[in-house]
């Protein structure tokens, strides 16, 4: 593990993302340091590119445990779909200029995710995020 890469992220970050495995064991899912570390990194990135500041982390650890939960997801796929969730999160609150708040969105995205995109996540990112978009901008 590269340890000078963390040191660089809020240490609260990495150890509130950290504390998340006590969460999701009851799943069969744990998260490595790498993983955490490279969650905590994908989301500065895609807070970067959508140019957003986030004072919190809350809304990866909700991606986490619902994510958790998902029975789209397993051990293989979880670090790739919160990084993934992530993305299209932060890409939907630019795009519609904070107009739903973090729960809300979270709700419509994990609606959409399980029930019209039953868990694909390319689908999600794609016509459902476009629709849901263009639904919270008419608002």
């Amino acid at each position: 593990m590269n340890l000078p890469k963390i040191l660089n992220y809020d240490l609260s970050y990495y150890n509130r993302v950290s504390k998340m495995n006590k969460k999701i064991e009851k799943y069969g899912l744990l998260l490595t340091q790498k993983d955490v570390a490279v969650i905590i990194e994908e989301r500065e990135h895609a807070l970067i590119e959508n140019r957003r500041v986030e004072l919190d982390i809350q809304v990866t650890e909700q991606i986490i445990e619902e994510l958790s939960s998902s029975p789209f997801v397993d051990k293989d796929n979880f670090v790739e779909s919160i990084i993934e969730m992530q993305e299209i999160f932060y890409y939907i609150k630019s795009e519609t200029d904070d107009r739903i708040n973090d729960e809300e969105l979270l709700e419509v995205l994990f609606e959409c995710y399980r029930e019209k995109c039953r868990g694909s996540l390319e689908l999600l990112s794609g016509r459902e995020t476009d629709l849901i978009i263009r639904q919270i901008n008419l608002l």
